[in-house]
């Protein structure tokens, strides 16, 4: 819980750079890889069961983060837990630096 909370502490004190969005240089990059965020969000439009379980695994987000630690923690696995926790405060941190310098809405706010 604490090393959320410093995450979303982190993450929002990285937004008072203010640095200008990168959607367009992301979707450039997309590009070029060969996404095409404009046919997928049509083809997610056009499929209702695909959009539900899309947003199921969006929602389920927080307990793919709690589960293996809650399943690590009841079976006694303590030193798993603990390089669990580093390695997720390894990755809130790179993700909040990375996203604080390369601010982007979304590729859908952008489609």
């Amino acid at each position: 819980m604490i090393t959320c909370f410093c995450g979303v502490l982190a993450a929002y004190a990285m937004q008072r750079f203010a640095l200008p969005l990168q959607d367009q240089f992301f979707a450039s990059a997309d590009t070029a890889l060969g996404v095409n965020w404009f046919d997928i969000a049509y083809w997610v439009d056009s499929h209702p069961v695909i959009q539900k379980i899309f947003k199921l695994a969006y929602d389920s987000m927080s307990s793919q983060i709690a589960l293996p630690l809650v399943a690590l923690a009841f079976s006694n696995r303590l030193s798993e837990v603990r390089v669990y926790i580093l390695a997720f405060a390894i990755a809130l941190t790179f993700t909040t630096v990375v996203a604080g310098l390369l601010p982007a809405a979304s590729p859908i706010a952008l489609v």
